[in-house]
């Protein structure tokens, strides 16, 4: 995995350190070098709505009539709505039987068609809402909002603790939690509340520190800016 370019430019502020870094974003990952510091916080975040929050991956039809066949979706940005749309034109194509898939009530998926039939989530079973069915005429599956809508976007640093010296939702390093709406993120400006976050085993003179800073979402599936920028504004001090 390569890393982009990065451009930093500092100010001294009352012992404190504003650094602004501009990472190229194809992936998410780009490497920063801070002063010798203690902790750092966040400032500002811009991160474009240009991020997937669907992966590459299938599911498998297997119909009475029809037989099986893989559902093969590429990486892209997807509402649940055009998720079920583009879900039926693919099944209704690769089976040749009529095929229709709407989104429920409770943010879940409900599969239904003319022949009698099962599901494989296989990789994408966690956005559909099915592992496994048995046969049927209509499936309904557990909901997925959370995963075409996840809740936060995680900044990631490998040399920090992480909030709370621990992890978010299975995932270390978390030095920021950004909100997010249901269209994601612009600018996104933190407050004076935001925590300092101590970085990992820093002994002696060290005049520089490089460290690596990822995106996650809090589904779990790490960030492809899709070729745009993103960048985020931080302070560190001693």
């Amino acid at each position: 995995m390569g890393f982009g370019e990065l451009n930093i430019f500092l100010f001294i502020k009352m012992k404190e350190i504003l650094i602004t870094s501009i990472g190229q974003s194809n992936p998410s990952d780009f490497n920063i070098s801070l002063p010798y510091c203690s902790e750092i916080k966040l400032l500002e975040a811009n991160i474009p709505v240009s991020f997937n929050n669907v992966p590459a991956g299938s599911f498998t039809i297997i119909g009475t009539i029809s037989g099986s066949h893989t559902i093969t979706f590429a990486a892209g940005r997807y509402s649940q709505s055009t998720f079920a749309t583009a879900a039926t034109e693919l099944i209704n194509t690769a089976t040749g039987q009529t095929y229709t898939v709407t989104v429920g009530s409770a943010n879940n998926f409900v599969f239904s068609s003319t022949e009698t039939f099962a599901i494989s989530g296989d990789t994408l079973g966690a956005y559909i809402g099915f592992t496994t069915t048995s046969t049927a005429s209509s499936h309904t599956g557990y909901s997925t909002f959370s995963n075409f809508f996840p809740s936060h976007m995680f900044i990631r640093i490998d040399k920090v603790f992480g909030i709370d010296n621990g992890t978010i939702c299975n995932t270390s390093n978390v030095f920021h939690a950004v909100p997010l709406c249901c269209s994601g993120v612009t600018v996104y400006g933190s407050n004076d509340s935001a925590p300092w976050v101590k970085l990992i085993n820093l002994f002696g003179s060290v005049a520089t520190i490089t460290a690596t800073v990822t995106l996650q979402l809090s589904n779990g599936l790490a960030v492809d800016m899709n070729g745009d920028n993103w960048s985020m504004k931080i302070y560190a001090r001693l």
